[in-house]
């Protein structure tokens, strides 16, 4: 059994009454054992046992600057698609369930070299040492096979899906790789997901011309700026006007009209979603009414909601 010693050399050389050097010994077995598990805390996910984020950005950065192999690495940013509602569902057990299989497969479809962490509630990044773009992107396709095997959780079969970033570099900066999978990872979300997206530098500005519209959605719908417009619902036997289906408009002030198609995705991703559907409704009640003050009784009025306000 292997055992760790502390020891203390004295030299009592010049003591008539020692000299020698005098050894003292103590067994911190204990101590060094629990302050490895400290370590190792401090350093993984408590859940899947997984590196965590602080230690994937140290195995990054001392990748960056070793030089090793080729020189060229890649690091994939995994999101698990509609995580939320295995949680809302099938409860918060199944979903620790859930991420310990997703951590276990991720781990499997890669390299015993790779490293593979859980970097946030439901997101993952993966290191790949020596890897070149080609060689990340087949990694990026093995990984969402893997991913698809159904499960059974809480009785019920659940078939994982995730969306993925790819980032390869020979000479950048390590926070910045991780920054640039973690982007592309978005775009692979907001283009419907359970797919893979390699980083563009054009991601970049797309981002922030996005986030610059997001910010005037918000103030548009402050400022009560968004219109909405009623388009009519005909009875063809009788040629009458029967009822109307609110649809909001919004005419941006320098890029013009911004079709609904764009700006409610974007409600959704920015979070005013329920904001949008209760300001179109709200006026639409209210010119309704308008209409049935001035005779015109009886119409339907049909309101969009989003979906996650259906629900």
């Amino acid at each position: 059994d292997w055992r760790h010693i502390w020891l203390r050399l004295t030299n009592h050389l010049d003591d008539p009454a020692v000299g020698g050097v005098v050894a003292n010994l103590n067994d911190v077995s204990e101590r060094h054992e629990y302050e490895e598990r400290l370590t190792h805390q401090a350093l993984h996910d408590g859940l899947t046992s997984l590196a965590n984020r602080a230690l994937f950005i140290e195995r990054l950065e001392r990748n960056a600057s070793d030089g090793r192999g080729r020189g060229a690495r890649s690091v994939l940013y995994m999101d698990l698609d509609d995580f939320k509602s295995v949680n809302d569902t099938l409860g918060h057990q199944a979903g620790d369930a859930l991420l310990l299989a997703v951590a276990q497969r991720l781990v499997a479809a890669v390299r015993p070299e790779d490293t593979v962490a859980r970097v946030g509630g439901d997101e993952f990044a993966i290191l790949l040492e020596n890897t070149m773009p080609r060689e990340a992107v087949i990694a990026a396709e093995r990984i969402l096979v893997a991913l698809a095997r159904p499960l059974i959780l809480e009785g019920r079969e659940v078939q994982p899906k995730a969306s993925l970033g790819v980032a390869s570099s020979r000479n950048g900066k390590a926070g910045t790789l991780l920054i640039d999978a973690d982007l592309a990872m978005y775009f692979a979300k907001r283009d419907g997901k359970n797919h893979y997206r390699v980083f563009e530098p054009a991601m970049r500005a797309g981002l922030l011309e996005r986030m610059q519209l997001g910010q005037d959605l918000r103030a548009a719908l402050k400022a009560g700026d968004l219109r909405v417009h009623y388009q009519p619902v005909v009875d063809l036997r009788t040629d009458a006007i029967v009822g109307v289906e609110a649809q909001a408009h919004w005419q941006h002030p320098s890029r013009g009209r911004i079709e609904p198609a764009l700006f409610v995705p974007l409600a959704q991703e920015i979070g005013v979603a329920t904001q949008l559907d209760l300001y179109v409704m709200e006026r639409a009640c209210r010119q309704v009414r308008r209409w049935g003050d001035d005779g015109v009784k009886s119409l339907r009025l049909a309101v969009n909601l989003s979906g996650n306000a259906l629900t």
